[in-house]
């Protein structure tokens, strides 16, 4: 139970720096002049994108085993 507990909030960690980063990292290489910055900047933004979804979709999941185990323990008990 702790570690799933420790894995919610590491996904959350994980999700909250991707948002904070979205903005600031891909708009910084992709005002650049160089077409290859504007190529980067904008894989960088769909790279942090998608860990998001990734990040918020895994701490769900986690949180849904971590309530429906508290249940069945206290079920149980």
């Amino acid at each position: 139970m702790k570690t799933k507990i420790l894995k919610a909030i590491l996904y959350l960690v994980g999700w909250i720096l991707s948002i904070i980063n979205i903005g600031p990292l891909g708009l910084r290489l992709m005002n650049q002049a160089s077409n290859l910055y504007l190529i980067l900047g904008v894989l960088l933004t769909i790279g942090l994108i998608s860990t998001a979804f990734i990040c918020a979709s895994r701490f769900g999941k986690t949180i849904a085993q971590i309530i429906i185990e508290y249940r069945t323990n206290k079920e149980n008990k």
